[in-house]
């Protein structure tokens, strides 16, 4: 997950003056020749004046050890940089640190403070991360309706996770449905959500979709199925970033 992070990171490489820094130009140009020791110096340099981008890259080089050794608490020292600075992608990837304690202590408060700055820009992560909060009543009163809204944003810019999300809780809605029509509607939207993560490789969804399929009869899952195929995100998560560089 982290490298896919870090390639959209390199992918949305303009300053917000619309200017590149040289030395954020070149650390970028070597990452993508894969010589991160270069790409780790030069981000550096561009980070030290000022360069957001850089500073999110190093998170992410830190945090997967390219170029440098792995250290997660460097990693959320320049990801909080970034996200102090505007960067919404870095502000998303904070929030979930502080959720998990991951390079810095636990933190509900200052997690969801950096989620909804990024989220309310639009960022998928941070949707993400909203979307786990409102659903577990972390720092906000529990809220399913409130959680899927903010999976679905993130969903439909075709974040995997938040489409597996979306589908879980959009069965456990089906399945406590009185109704039984509206239990039918979310069942199949359910199942949709499902199978577009399952495709997309979440090996979670398979399960999920197991468990819908034995309530739903053989036209609604063709219907379902259809709908899925026809699904296009809106910013398509995976078209922001560039080839995936392996270490």
């Amino acid at each position: 997950m982290m490298m896919r992070l870090f390639a959209a990171l390199i992918a949305l490489g303009l300053v917000a003056s619309g200017a590149v820094h040289a030395d954020y130009a070149k650390g970028r140009s070597a990452f993508m020749q894969r010589d991160y020791a270069t790409a780790g110096a030069e981000f550096e340099a561009a980070a030290k004046v000022g360069n957001i981008q850089a500073m999110a890259a190093l998170g992410s080089l830190y945090a997967e050890g390219l170029g440098v050794a792995r250290d997660d608490q460097r990693a959320f020292e320049w990801y909080l940089r970034a996200a102090e600075g505007g960067h919404a992608t870095a502000q998303g990837v904070v929030a979930r640190l502080y959720s998990t304690g991951q390079g810095t202590p636990k933190n509900d408060a200052n997690a969801l403070l950096w989620a909804r700055r990024g989220a309310e820009k639009g960022d998928a992560e941070s949707q993400y991360v909203m979307g786990l909060r409102h659903a577990g009543g972390l720092g906000v009163k529990r809220d399913s309706g409130e959680a899927l809204l903010w999976f679905g944003a993130a969903a439909e810019q075709g974040l995997v996770r938040a489409q597996y999300s979306v589908g879980f809780l959009l069965a456990q809605g089906a399945a406590a449905a009185k109704n039984p029509v509206h239990a039918e509607r979310m069942r199949s939207e359910a199942y949709k959500w499902l199978l577009i993560a399952e495709r997309s490789g979440d090996a979670n969804a398979t399960k999920g979709l197991n468990a819908v399929r034995k309530l739903m009869s053989p036209e609604q899952i063709a219907e379902a199925e259809k709908s899925a195929a026809a699904f296009q995100s809106i910013k398509p998560y995976a078209s922001q970033e560039a080839p995936q560089a392996k270490p």
